[in-house]
């Protein structure tokens, strides 16, 4: 058995040359936001399944059948531990369960659980969660290159931890396209920038959004800059305005007016990556922040003293001024700090 285990890491080595992609291991909140549709079922044969309900059915209403089939199903293994079991000789558990959790996508007019991956004589998928006396089954890459196999799962636990939390997730999808419908573009940058950060973010304690706000606060430009220094202003000691920083750095010459906050934030590397700063900067094509930059030209990290380098070359070339004079950076000292704003009614949010 050691010398397969051994063997086994020296093939495993070798191929590391060759680039492999992780496989997807979502938790139910991320899949909540990005499935197109969501079910418990029943699988009756191979492919076909029973709807037993619908937890979020498809846009398409002609999508809602009772009846229906998820394209590689009955690939799916439902041995638990398979991979390593075949390795070791030994025998796994075998699921009888038909009864399961899906997070579905449209595929070619096809319906098919999220990540479905055939690798290794082995299929599973991220999207399917199989439920056996009330506990979940869920795959998972343990090895890379290697496929996904069947394990008990290690978050949602039990069928009702499941449910829980898939109608958590449900909730804070509403929120979240419920914003990304207002019509004011002020008030829409307003609440998409409240997901920025823990402390203000509808969804906390996850972070499903927190990591898709950059695109649509950066489709705002200008007008988001108010509420992302809002944001700045209102940070907690916590709190990390890496996102924050990354959208200003989006809408580069139209945040000038964040420069000063900025700024201030290169003096707070604990809770901001003082390279997204720097950059940031640059974007703004604000020479003013010359000066405040040119000291971490001989900032002991590497990577900072090659951001600083950049932007001080971008901004040279973006002066403004006629002598060609660097405005002092004690012109630029923030605002005093904004009052912090009523947060919005907590109906829909998780506390």
């Amino acid at each position: 058995m050691r010398a397969l285990f051994f063997t086994l890491i020296t093939l495993v080595l070798a191929v590391r040359s060759v680039v492999a992609d992780i496989f997807p291991h979502w938790d139910v909140y991320w899949m909540s936001a990005d499935a197109d549709a969501i079910l418990l079922g029943e699988q009756t044969n191979g492919d076909e399944i029973k709807v037993l309900k619908w937890l979020r059915a498809p846009l398409d209403a002609k999508l809602t059948q009772q009846q229906l089939n998820i394209r590689g199903l009955g690939k799916h293994s439902k041995k638990i531990n398979a991979f390593w079991s075949k390795l070791r000789k030994t025998d796994s558990k075998l699921l009888t369960t038909r009864r399961f959790v899906a997070f579905l996508e449209r595929i070619d007019g096809s319906w098919e659980s999220i990540a479905t991956i055939d690798d290794s004589g082995l299929c599973g998928s991220c999207g399917l969660i199989w439920i056996q006396e009330g506990q979940c089954y869920r795959y998972s890459q343990v090895m890379n290159p290697g496929p996904y196999d069947l394990f008990e799962a290690s978050d949602n636990k039990m069928e009702k931890d499941l449910m829980a939390a898939i109608e958590i997730g449900l909730k804070d999808a509403e929120g979240w396209h419920r914003i990304l419908a207002m019509k004011d573009n002020s008030a829409r940058a307003s609440a998409l920038a409240e997901y920025t950060m823990a402390s203000t973010s509808p969804e906390n304690p996850r972070s499903t959004y927190r990591f898709r706000v950059r695109e649509p606060l950066r489709s705002i430009g200008g007008t988001a800059v108010v509420a992302l220094r809002n944001q700045i202003a209102m940070a907690t000691p916590e709190d990390s305005l890496n996102e924050v920083v990354l959208i200003l750095y989006d809408i580069g010459r139209d945040a000038k007016e964040a420069v000063p906050d900025l700024i201030t934030l290169l003096k707070d590397d604990r809770r901001v990556n003082l390279c997204y700063v720097l950059s940031a900067l640059r974007t703004t094509a604000d020479a003013r922040a010359i000066v405040a930059i040119r000291p971490f030209l001989k900032h002991e990290n590497a990577q900072v003293r090659e951001e600083a380098e950049k932007a001080i070359a971008a901004l040279e070339l973006s002066k403004t001024y006629k002598d060609g004079a660097d405005q002092p950076a004690t012109d630029l000292e923030p605002e005093p700090k904004r009052k912090e704003k009523p947060k919005p009614e907590s109906e829909g949010r998780s506390q």
